[in-house]
């Protein structure tokens, strides 16, 4: 006699709207790269005071950090990190780097 079961493997990704954001309104911050890798890892390593961005750049940035993740269960572990890429044709977002330092196709 045999004994079986089946397991399953669930992953859940959520998202966040795209923000457009100018890396330009960033120098007051201390951002002069010139690249979508150093202006993620300056936007994944950095603390801003919004109050002193215009209010269209606010409003951008308020799609990805008031963003509540959800399944908040003491034994789901989580992990988040934000991206950069392109609106194709279609409106869907495409990756093209992001704070994981992997691009994921999901």
């Amino acid at each position: 006699m045999y004994y079986i079961r089946k397991c399953q493997i669930t992953t859940i990704k959520q998202t966040t709207d795209v923000a457009k954001i100018d890396p330009t309104k960033f120098e007051k911050f201390g951002y002069f790269g010139d690249s979508e890798s150093e202006f993620l890892e300056f936007l994944s390593e950095n603390t801003l005071d919004l109050s002193k961005l215009d209010q269209e750049t606010k409003n951008e940035l308020v799609k990805i950090y008031s963003y509540n993740e959800g399944f908040e269960k003491d034994d789901l572990e989580q992990e988040s990190w934000i991206e950069i890429g392109e609106v194709n044709q279609d409106g869907l977002f495409e990756s093209s780097l992001n704070t994981f330092n992997k691009k994921y196709d999901f």
